[in-house]
């Protein structure tokens, strides 16, 4: 009897033991997880960096557009726009990722993913609205095409006038480039017009001398 009452005391303790260490033991039920930056008053056009971790190492990363919001996330790659997939981030041996613009004047494998309005005038066939009056999410995952397949949603926040203001910002850049090279050239034609006076002039003296 004795012995039978250690060895259920044994199996008490190990059974104690498993459970306790099933309960400390990190869980992967948390998933892969992504972050984006900036991630306020976006305006079209505008270059965000996307950072993941928990992903399978070695793993090609998608990232793109697609119409819905947090509360109703996008079915499948019908609510997505094709045209503004970014695959160019790929997880280290450890399953992050970070997909950023390169420094300026140097290279890098990654470009950042540039948000759109959608639609837009810079892509044709495209059927899914994003915007500051259209709710949309980035997707960021391994297989656009099978939203079975390990996936994250984020929500993209585009300003107000998010259109309107990067418009005004490509004119501002393209207002201030003639005025510099209409400088250039009214000094150009000036010079031009030197010259011809002189070549005039100078004939105009030759016919003289041959005249007297």
């Amino acid at each position: 009897m004795s012995r039978r009452i250690a060895l259920l005391a044994a199996v008490f303790v190990l059974l104690a033991s498993l459970l306790t260490w099933a309960g400390s033991a990190p869980s992967g039920a948390d998933g892969p997880s992504a972050t984006m930056t900036p991630d306020r008053n976006l305006t079209d056009g505008d270059i965000v960096t996307i950072r993941g971790m928990g992903w399978p190492p070695g793993d090609n990363i998608v990232s793109l557009e697609c119409s819905g919001s947090m509360a109703a996330l996008p079915k499948d790659t019908t609510f997505c726009d094709g045209f503004s997939a970014d695959t160019t981030a790929v997880t280290n041996h450890q399953g992050s990722f970070v997909d950023a613009p390169p420094p300026p004047r140097q290279r890098s494998p990654t470009t950042g993913f540039r948000v759109f309005v959608l639609p837009n005038p810079r892509e044709n066939g495209i059927t899914i609205y994003c915007g500051p009056q259209h709710p949309c999410v980035l997707y960021v995952g391994v297989n656009f095409e099978d939203f079975k397949a390990l996936h994250v949603f984020l929500p993209i926040n585009f300003a107000p006038n998010a259109r309107a203001a990067a418009l005004g910002q490509r004119d501002r850049v393209l207002t201030s480039v003639p005025s510099s090279g209409g400088g250039s050239d009214t000094w150009v034609w000036a010079v031009i017009g030197v010259v011809v006076v002189v070549a005039i002039g100078g004939g105009v003296m030759r016919r003289r001398s041959r005249v007297a």
